[in-house]
């Protein structure tokens, strides 16, 4: 059976949509002949709930001892050992299939170690310690949410008659988790079928959280990508090393969502959990490491944006100080960059903002990128020029290079809808051009909206 996501509507900044792709759940997980099947409820009632908690207190227990066990053991042993513990665990939830993330992560534990045998050699150098690797890192994150498990119980009997699984923040943890353990493969063709499968399962769970229209980007991304590779590998192991490389470069979309869904938390007013947190550091580090005397923006304000100097770095914040000599405390996800790109749009380069009517296209200035890749951007032109504001997404902003078609930036054209002469002077992000007017009434002001039918090139 395959679950296809109904199409939904994003609206960003009142300018655009953008439809959510149909998302297929992997058919290992969701066919009922299959050994791995999940089910693909996506809310628990409080009766739910209550069922699986005793089946969740023993499998903690059960998991544990296993991770002592095997202390004393050889490599050999302890996959042996482990694979028999996952398999009792899964099994001992019977026909119920019990829809938890602790489940979950060793259903797919079980289905990623079966992967990797089919496509390389046990005895191959590596072979036996990559599964080992994949078997502990899944029963961590197994454990990692049984706490998170219980919690549905305890929020199901707060008067809410059912309750919405949280499936992206799973997604990312578990993503994130076996994403890292599939860098040790050596066998190209494994590695190849391991990593669609594990982002396969990742954007099964993002397309149907909650909140899906909040990743769309990161939805849309891997969806485009898989959907234009095969998910089996090729005999040639040169290909398979080409399709990781495509493949990786999704990685850091997954780790991006940490900060997304923790602003989602934090909008909902619930109280992050330290794996959160730990994980949103660890994105924020791994792409801009921070640095004492590091010129940086507080984003704590979007309309007051404030450009400050690191003075000191904590666990989950830092100290700036500021130009008139005060300092103050920053939280890491509210710090805005003064380098980098995202995707195509680097600090430095000039814009144009997209406003609803299309018309009073201000030109803008990257002068920063937030944790949550959203821009600081300067007015160059216009009522607010030379002020700062962030939380501008890239689907909002127009390039001021490049190409759309036949029709470039710089290229003059004569508008044959208002019969005046124009200079393409920016590109939108659904490929339609911002004219300047050179003659007539409106000269000199800019309209957003052009489609090419309504255009020709004069030089």
């Amino acid at each position: 059976m395959k679950l296809l996501i109904l199409s939904t509507v994003l609206f960003i900044g009142n300018a655009m949509a953008k439809d959510l792709p149909p998302v297929q759940a992997p058919r290992e997980l969701t066919e009922t002949s299959s050994e791995f099947a999940e089910g693909t409820i996506t809310r628990l009632s409080a009766a739910d709930v209550d069922i699986f908690i005793p089946y969740a207190q023993n499998a903690q227990s059960v998991l544990n001892k296993a991770l002592e066990d095997i202390r004393s053991m050889t490599v050999q042993q302890q996959v042996k050992h482990l694979t028999a513990v996952i398999k009792a665990v899964v099994r001992n939830s019977g026909q119920k299939n019990y829809q938890t993330f602790m489940r979950f992560s060793l259903n797919r534990t079980l289905f990623l170690v079966q992967e990797l045998v089919k496509e390389t050699d046990w005895a191959t150098s590596g072979t036996v310690e990559n599964v080992l690797n994949i078997q502990v890192k899944g029963i961590e994150l197994a454990l990692r949410f049984y706490e998170s498990d219980l919690a549905y119980q305890r929020r199901a009997n707060q008067g809410k008659e059912t309750v919405a699984l949280n499936h992206a923040a799973f997604a990312n943890d578990f993503g994130r988790t076996m994403l890292t353990a599939t860098q040790n493969v050596l066998d190209a063709s494994a590695q190849y079928r391991l990593l669609y499968k594990i982002l396969e399962m990742i954007n099964w769970d993002f397309s149907r959280d909650q909140y899906a229209i909040e990743l769309s980007d990161t939805i849309v991304e891997i969806y485009t990508t898989l959907y234009s590779m095969d998910e089996n590998p090729t005999a040639n192991d040169a290909d398979s090393v080409q399709n990781i490389r495509r493949l990786n470069t999704l990685i850091a979309s997954v780790e991006k969502t940490s900060g997304v869904l923790n602003e989602i938390a934090r909008k909902n007013g619930e109280e992050l959990s330290e794996r959160q947190r730990e994980l949103e550091r660890e994105a924020i580090r791994q792409r801009l490491p921070l640095k004492q005397g590091q010129a940086i923006f507080n984003v704590t304000n979007q309309n007051s944006p404030l450009l400050g100097v690191i003075h000191e770095i904590r666990k989950d914040t830092v100290v700036l100080k500021y130009s008139d000599n005060t300092y103050g405390t920053v939280a890491i996800t509210q710090l805005g960059y003064t380098t980098g790109c995202v995707k195509d749009i680097c600090v430095g380069d000039k814009l144009f903002n997209m406003p609803a009517n299309n018309q009073d296209h201000n030109s803008m200035k990257v002068v920063g990128i937030t944790a949550d890749d959203k821009f600081v951007l300067q007015y160059l032109d216009g009522e607010y020029t030379n002020e700062i504001y962030s939380g501008w997404t890239a689907q909002v902003l127009s390039k001021t290079t490049g190409c759309s078609g036949q029709l470039c930036v710089n290229d003059t054209v004569f508008n044959m809808k208002n019969k005046f002469q124009a200079k393409i002077v920016g590109i939108q992000p659904d490929g339609n051009y911002i004219l300047q007017y050179l003659d007539g009434e409106y000269t000199g002001e800019r309209g957003g909206g052009w489609t090419a039918e309504y255009l020709t090139k004069i030089k």
